[in-house]
C-alpha cells in the first residue's frame, strides 16, 4: 500500500510523511547517485536521532 502525503512516514519519525520522507522516496526513481544520497540522508537522520536519545538518557542519570 502507498504511503499518503498527510500519513504518518513509515520510518517512524512522527512527522507526515510529505515533510520527512517523500522527498527521498521521490529521488529514489533517479540514478544510483541519488540512491547514494538517499542513503546518507537517512544515516544523517539517524544519526541525529541518536544523539537525541542518548541526550536523554545521559540527562536522565
Amino acid at each position: 500500500m502507498k504511503t499518503g502525503r498527510n500519513h504518518p512516514c513509515p520510518c517512524g519519525s512522527g512527522k507526515k510523511y510529505k515533510f520527512c520522507c517523500m522527498h527521498i522516496d521521490n529521488l529514489r526513481t533517479g540514478g544510483s547517485q541519488r540512491v547514494q544520497g538517499i542513503t546518507w540522508l537517512r544515516m544523517r537522520r539517524t544519526e541525529g536521532q541518536l544523539y537525541k536519545l542518548l541526550g536523554t538518557i545521559l540527562t536522565d542519570r
